[in-house]
């Protein structure tokens, strides 16, 4: 196989798979982030959610490289917003999505946000997988914020 033949191979493997990943609605997304923080106990009746999301999974990947190399996103900066608030009000805030590199990300870039702000009034249920929230998990309770990980429903 030439040079030539193995582009156009990978080029079409990677178009197909980001076809394949369909995007769940906004609708669709809250309400499974709404599911997974009601096996949270103590949640309430009405959580608040913060989804994370982007149109197509490559862009989630260009998001995300991004983030690494620029710094928090303007999602993040959205998102520390909301931590904040939630943390005054003693809130549970629930928020994740189907990309767990992107959600990652922009929650590490809104707890960097407030490194020098601890959150204690902040119950933080993260909806993504175990492995990518190993350091979500070290980062919000260094900032006296209590966290949940739960998987995307």
């Amino acid at each position: 196989m030439n040079r030539g033949t193995r582009v156009s191979l990978v080029a079409a493997v990677l178009l197909a798979s980001t076809a394949c990943a369909a995007p769940l609605s906004g609708d669709a997304l809250e309400e499974k982030l709404r599911q997974a923080g009601a096996s949270v106990r103590g949640l309430g009746s009405d959580p608040s959610v913060f989804p994370i999301t982007a149109d197509s999974q490559m862009a989630a990947w260009t998001l995300t490289a991004e983030s690494k190399e620029s710094g928090p996103l303007p999602l993040a900066r959205q998102l520390n917003h909301r931590m904040d608030r939630a943390s005054k009000r003693n809130r549970m805030l629930v928020v994740g999505g189907p990309y767990s590199s992107l959600t990652r990300e922009v929650v590490l870039g809104a707890l960097a946000l407030n490194k020098e702000n601890p959150l204690p009034g902040l119950t933080l249920v993260y909806v993504g997988s175990a492995e990518s929230a190993r350091d979500v998990r070290t980062a919000a309770r260094t900032l006296g914020i209590r966290f949940v990980q739960r998987e995307l429903p």
